[in-house]
């Protein structure tokens, strides 16, 4: 952070007085040229010089202001996309296979409510049920932003999921 400028006006005495004498010369048009000379008194208070130090501050302390915001508002951006990954989304879902093992034709595509910026979010499945055999693998394929596939490698014929999807901003 920078020190403040205090900016102070000049103040002198006789703020209007001015001295007019004939210079002794003429113009183009014959007419007297005039020379005008501030008269102001005494000082009474020094204004602030308006110079390139102190302009030169004001142009960086707004520099260093728009740096500031901009790394706040990346911050600001970045700490969303934290919060958006942890919250995730559940979603249950119902996968069946008619196939008797060890074929099986239970991929499903699912939707995600929430599009995501990357394909990396994370996939975390719960089986809930299963019916007519084991499980076997969960399997989690061909992600994209607003989908993927599941799937399992058992005899099952159905299985209840619940997916914990997380990350992907």
């Amino acid at each position: 952070m920078r020190d403040l400028i205090s900016w102070l006006n000049e103040v002198v005495e006789n703020p209007n007085h001015f001295t007019i004498v004939d210079s002794g010369e003429q113009n183009s048009s014959g007419r007297t040229i005039y020379i005008i000379t501030p008269e102001p008194g005494e000082t009474i208070q020094e204004g602030t010089p308006i110079d390139d130090d102190n302009l030169n501050a004001m142009d960086q302390s707004g520099w260093e202001a728009l740096q500031i915001s901009k790394f706040v508002a990346n911050l600001e951006r970045q700490t969303r996309d934290h919060v958006d990954a942890i919250e995730g989304e559940v979603i249950r879902v119902n996968l069946t296979n008619t196939q008797k093992y060890p074929f099986n034709n239970s991929e499903k595509t699912i939707t995600l409510a929430k599009r995501r910026n990357k394909t990396n979010y994370t996939v975390l499945v719960e089986v809930i049920s299963s019916t007519g055999g084991g499980v076997g693998d969960i399997r989690i394929t061909d992600r994209v932003d607003n989908a993927f596939k599941i799937s399992y490698s058992g005899a099952a014929t159905a299985v209840t999921v619940d997916c914990y999807v997380q990350g992907g901003y």
